[in-house]
């Protein structure tokens, strides 16, 4: 018996992303974001893979990007979706390790935004 889904698999749509991932990565160049290109899309089961379990980590921008250029090289949606689920793996599994290195040390982690004038 076939799951059912909350939405149908056509409904998922890059546009779905907006308001949980950074603008710039949802309309990088040269990827199916891009509103002055012609690229491919990322499949609709990759979005809503991003949707479900990526979204909201400090990760799913990185993680979001990885899809788009991996689409707009036209990789196979299964190669896509193993290399979004394997640095999703492996960045939860590092944050991990850092947030709980950071928490014994007294220190927090915070994300720090980069001043043009510092690099």
């Amino acid at each position: 018996m076939a799951r059912k889904t909350s939405k149908a698999l056509s409904e998922y749509t890059w546009h779905c992303l907006e308001g949980n991932f950074a603008p710039e990565v949802l309309q990088a160049p040269k990827t199916g974001g891009d509103p002055y290109g012609v690229w491919p899309s990322v499949h609709e089961r990759i979005v809503r893979y991003l949707l479900r379990s990526v979204a909201g980590t400090l990760w799913a921008d990185h993680v979001a990007l990885i899809a788009a250029v991996l689409s707009a090289r036209r990789r196979d949606v299964s190669t896509v979706e193993q290399a979004v689920r394997t640095f999703n793996t492996r960045f939860r599994a590092l944050f991990q390790v850092l947030v709980v290195n950071k928490a014994k040390s007294g220190q927090v982690l915070r994300p720090r935004v980069i001043n043009e004038r510092e690099e």
